[in-house]
């Protein structure tokens, strides 16, 4: 059974959400600079080396079917381990989704759905309040086009 470091949408999957834990990935930041649709999802998160900074996610274990099926929907992320801290104290050797080659792209702000998606995770993970803060500040910033469309479906 994998155990993943998650920092995006994944933080709100529901397995996530019932047996995640809030977590940290040292020298690393999450940053928007995977490729998205432009005017609707401009930018998705991606873990990224960052000597001195954190990066704020979620430990969670997944069964191996779940994992299969996660790793095929990220299919343009590579997978590698990282040592993700809990805040209990453990430190945990997880994989994580890092991005590459021609879907990287400068960073962007995202779209407001999508930063309202980390903004629900890491107020139910219980994330430091300036991951929070954060997250809240790209709700407003973010192309609220996807808001928009995701209320008339």
């Amino acid at each position: 059974m994998p155990r993943a470091f998650v920092y995006g949408a994944l933080m709100t999957h529901p397995h996530a959400l019932a047996r995640g834990e809030p977590a940290w990935v040292d020298d690393h930041a999450v940053r928007f600079t995977v490729r998205g649709l432009p005017l609707l999802e401009p930018a998705f998160a991606a873990l990224e080396p960052a000597p001195g900074a954190r990066a704020w996610g979620v430990a969670v274990e997944w069964s191996d079917r779940q994992w299969a099926r996660i790793c095929r929907r990220e299919w343009p992320y590579d997978v590698r381990e990282v040592i993700a801290r809990t805040k209990r104290g453990a430190e945990r050797p997880c994989l994580a989704f890092f991005i590459g080659g021609a879907f990287r792209i400068r960073e962007r702000t995202p779209s407001a759905r999508y930063a309202r998606l980390l903004l629900d995770g890491a107020e139910h993970h219980a994330l430091p309040a300036e991951v929070v803060q954060r997250y809240r500040e790209l709700v407003e910033k973010g192309a609220r086009w996807s808001v928009r469309l995701r209320e008339l479906l």
